[in-house]
């Protein structure tokens, strides 16, 4: 009987236990959402619900049964007042929620909401004083605020990170307040929050980022930065933990690589957010026999006393010093001492490879010498050659070099600087060749030597030019050669060329072309005149036979030109001349310009004080009438009288315009002239 109610005991427990741990199985919390929500009319956007931690949302369709959808589902917002609801349950540790919570979705008008002034509370931060570092172990937090809207409800969605790390938490606002408080942070860190509408999806979410502010100024680690370098493979001590002003923090990359050929920089992070760090760069120098290339480069032979000094440095930059010594001595010619190089301690190089001695062979130096050029004259041809340089002791070939500048110039000029660079090994730079270049003037001769020359004149040829110092040579025509006298027995144009003799700076010969004018062609001189009286007295002069004539007015200029204008009134005389001197000038004298007064003043002051016709030898006058303008005679004067005083029966008549008539011959014509004049007084 104990034994059955022992068995029975045991049986009520065990049950009782299982029905306990199957209750506690099953018992899982819903998880969060917000119902009914509002979608705008053809907004498309997934449903939201907040699981709980390590929760997992599965989506349905209906409240019981069926099966769970792939993901949160997208309403269709197509029907303005539609309505849809959707059913969601959370599994944690293998257990599934229930019963499942619904979602009820109504399709509505956008009504533009949005959320409003979204804020970062800066009152709610810490004020640092000045040079004030806080503990790493102060925890700080931020506030967010924002303005409710009544076309929205006041519930959110509250999503944020720290530091630009994963999100961290999302759930609604508690107790719909109107802000939201991060906390448990440490100076320097930030919130990046995102507030959404939880009863209306549509409305544009809203970011703001608030930080906890660091102190100033902030503090910075104080390592020694200067620039490391290691040996491939040589022990590196680990960097410090913490920097000489107190700084902790972490070194990147870790650890320090001795065999990463190169340079690597290592960076410095502090554990305090505010704090500033550093970075440290490390070079591992590759271990590596020395070598000596390009410009660096050892010479395998050197010349006679030549000044040479072997490199301390190879082109691999490894330093180091050379034995016997690391000025190589070339006193001795044919000596070939060996030298050996051996790297500085300290030095990244490969101890088993050993760079073998180097012998050097020491030759003998070539004196250099030539033959200057001698003076020679500008425009030489064919140029001159530079001269061939010479050594001793001699060698065969002969030495080879540069010329600078690398040809001979034929312009004038003094002291022409050119300098032999020798490329033959050992050979000295001879001095500096030194050339003058005389010019080569044209000659130049007397005014003798004219390009127009009179015909049976007699003119010598120059046999030598007026230079300084003189040009000496002979003349040539095409026919006579030479010839010293210019024939000018035949009219004609001729070349006649002036050659310089040898051995002297002078241009090539040139030719002057002299043109043989005819002499004596000037035999007569005739005038014409326009008739008397006209206002432009014009004398057109004729000359025979043809010929280059100048034309000259009384005492005036010459002038190509036979026509005179505008000639004054009087006697005048004309004077024709050969332009090239060639014939004797005639002369015409005696040539009568008649004119007449424009107005004449009768104020008895001695100039102008009666009017008369002047220069009348030359025609003949019958009549000379004068008239007031209303066409009264007032005065017949004689030519040859004394003229008109401005009076009329002896009173002087008023200021005014007069006219008059002249009747004359002339050519053997009886002719009329009718003008007037003024009277001034």
């Amino acid at each position: 009987m104990k034994n059955k109610i022992k068995t029975f005991i045991f049986l009520f427990l065990f049950i009782s236990f299982l029905k306990t741990n199957l209750f506690a199985q099953t018992t899982v919390s819903p998880p969060s959402v917000f119902s009914p929500v509002k979608y705008w009319q053809n907004f498309s956007k997934p449903l939201v619900a907040i699981p709980s931690p390590g929760g997992t949302l599965n989506w349905y369709t209906t409240s019981i049964g069926g099966t769970a959808l792939p993901g949160a589902p997208t309403p269709s917002t197509t029907i303005l007042g539609s309505t849809v609801t959707y059913y969601v349950t959370q599994t944690i540790g293998g257990n599934e929620s229930n019963p499942r919570k619904p979602i009820v979705v109504e399709v509505v008008a956008n009504n533009g909401a949005t959320i409003r002034n979204v804020t970062c509370d800066t009152s709610q931060l810490p004020v640092y004083a000045s040079g004030y570092t806080p503990p790493l172990a102060v925890n700080n937090c931020v506030f967010f605020e924002w303005a409710n809207n009544s076309l929205i409800s006041n519930t959110y969605i509250c999503s944020y990170s720290i530091d630009g790390g994963p999100t961290l938490f999302t759930e609604f606002n508690p107790g719909n307040n109107s802000h939201f408080i991060v906390p448990n942070l440490k100076p320097g860190q930030y919130v990046d929050l995102t507030i959404s509408s939880a009863s209306h999806p549509g409305v544009i979410p809203e970011p703001q980022t608030c930080s906890v502010p660091c102190p100033f100024p902030k503090p910075t680690s104080n390592f020694d930065t200067t620039p490391q370098k290691y040996c491939d493979g040589a022990s590196i001590p680990p960097f410090s933990l913490m920097s000489p002003n107190g700084i902790t923090g972490k070194w990147s990359p870790v650890p320090i690589s001795n065999s990463t050929i190169g340079g690597t920089i290592y960076t410095f992070t502090p554990d305090n957010l505010c704090a500033i760090g550093q970075n440290i760069s490390v070079t591992i120098i590759p271990n590596e026999a020395p070598t000596f290339t390009g410009s660096d480069a050892i010479k395998s032979e050197l010349c006679e006393n030549e000044v040479y000094s072997l490199p301390t440095k190879s082109t691999n930059n490894i330093n180091g010093t050379w034995s016997p010594f690391t000025l190589v001595d070339t006193s001795v010619v044919g000596f070939t001492p060996s030298y050996t190089f051996t790297p500085n301690v300290g030095e990244c190089f490969n101890a088993t490879v050993t760079f073998p001695p180097i012998s050097i062979n020491v030759k003998p130096s070539l004196v250099t010498s030539y033959v200057p050029l001698a003076d020679f004259c500008a425009g030489t041809t064919p140029v001159p050659l530079f001269p061939t340089i010479t050594s001793v002791p001699p060698i065969i070939g002969g030495i080879i070099g540069n010329w600078l500048p690398s040809s001979i110039s034929t312009v004038a000029g003094l002291n022409q600087k050119y300098q032999f660079t020798p490329i033959t090994q050992c050979a000295t730079t001879p001095p500096e060749m030194t050339v003058n270049v005389n010019p080569s003037p044209e000659p130049t001769f007397s005014p003798i030597v004219q390009e127009e020359v009179c015909e049976g004149a007699t003119i010598l040829l120059p046999t030598s030019s007026i230079d300084t110092p003189p040009i000496t040579g002979t003349w040539s025509t095409l026919t006579v050669n030479p010839i010293t006298t210019i024939d000018t027995s035949i009219v004609r144009t001729e070349p006649y060329t002036f050659t310089p003799d040898g051995l002297q700076c002078a241009k090539a010969p040139s030719s002057i072309y002299i043109t043989v004018n005819p002499s004596n062609t000037l035999i007569n001189v005739d005038t014409t005149l326009t008739d008397a009286f006209e206002d432009n007295q014009i004398i057109t002069v004729v000359a025979t036979a043809p010929g280059n004539y100048l034309y000259q007015l009384d005492s005036g200029p010459s002038q190509p030109s036979n026509v005179f204008e505008n000639v004054s009134a009087g006697t005048h005389t004309i004077t024709v001349s050969d332009a090239n001197g060639c014939s004797v000038a005639k002369t015409e004298t005696d040539i009568m310009v008649v004119k007449y007064p424009k107005y004449f003043t009768p104020n008895s002051d001695g100039f102008n004080d009666t009017w008369k016709l002047s220069s009348l030898s030359s025609i003949l006058i019958t009549k000379i009438y004068i008239f007031d303008r209303y066409g009264k005679l007032l005065k017949e004067i004689a030519a040859d009288g004394a003229g008109w005083d401005g009076t009329y029966l002896g009173v002087p008549v008023p200021a005014d315009d007069y006219w008059f008539t002249v009747d004359y011959v002339e050519n053997f014509s009886l002719k009329k002239f009718k003008s007037h004049f003024s009277l001034k007084r």
